[in-house]
């Protein structure tokens, strides 16, 4: 289940940016972005080999695909509803940004959520397993007031992607809970510190279930 909600929360996000080219382009974006992603949590060691150094590697990559992307859009006078087209066509000038800008923006939104909310959702679907009544409370209120139950931090180190991750989380938790019934498979260990995970996955068995929320 972490594996997953690491896509799910990953794929919504990047839909939201670049949608029309999301299918075609998400699972090569995906890869490289997730070697990226450790790569910043590694040792600066820029060694042909370690996780760094491929790290650097996947940044240039994702770089690319997105100037590519750009490239034909501009190509085209097709219109896209998503965040790259508002950010290349910005016509008020409060946000007059030049290519590199932009990628900028959007690899730091990308990465904003990328652990965060991935590991939000796997405990609250732990939480839920676990709490069968406040799972009820999500189906009946579909999410109504449950959006607000998220912190992204407080004080000086207010999260700026607050609004951004909680659109996430809820969406998932909204489609999920309403649509799916799950159950915990075996005994998953849940480690708190120095950061939460589950070292060997929160394993969960899935079923359709229609409960009539659209």
């Amino acid at each position: 289940m972490a594996t997953i909600s690491i896509q799910m929360a990953f794929f919504i996000a990047f839909e939201q940016i670049v949608e029309s080219e999301s299918d075609s382009m998400f699972k090569a974006f995906e890869h490289e972005f997730n070697k990226l992603a450790r790569g910043t949590i590694s040792l600066p060691i820029d060694i042909q080999g370690t996780r760094y150094y491929r790290g650097r590697q996947a940044m240039r990559e994702a770089i690319d695909m997105l100037k590519q992307v750009m490239k034909e859009r501009r190509a085209s006078s097709a219109k896209h509803d998503d965040m790259l087209y508002y950010l290349m066509n910005d016509d008020s000038g409060s946000c007059n940004l030049n290519d590199e800008e932009i990628i900028d923006q959007i690899i730091t939104i990308l990465y904003s959520g990328y652990e965060m909310v991935s590991t939000m959702l796997m405990m609250a679907i732990k939480y839920l397993n676990d709490h069968p009544r406040a799972l009820q409370v999500i189906r009946d209120k579909s999410l109504e007031c449950h959006n607000y139950c998220f912190l992204f931090g407080e004080g000086s180190r207010l999260c700026p992607g607050k609004k951004w991750g909680i659109v996430k989380i809820s969406m998932f938790l909204h489609y999920f809970s309403t649509r799916y019934r799950w159950e915990e498979v075996g005994k998953s260990e849940i480690h708190k510190f120095p950061r939460v995970e589950a070292p060997n996955g929160l394993h969960d068995r899935v079923s359709n279930c229609d409960w009539g929320i659209k």
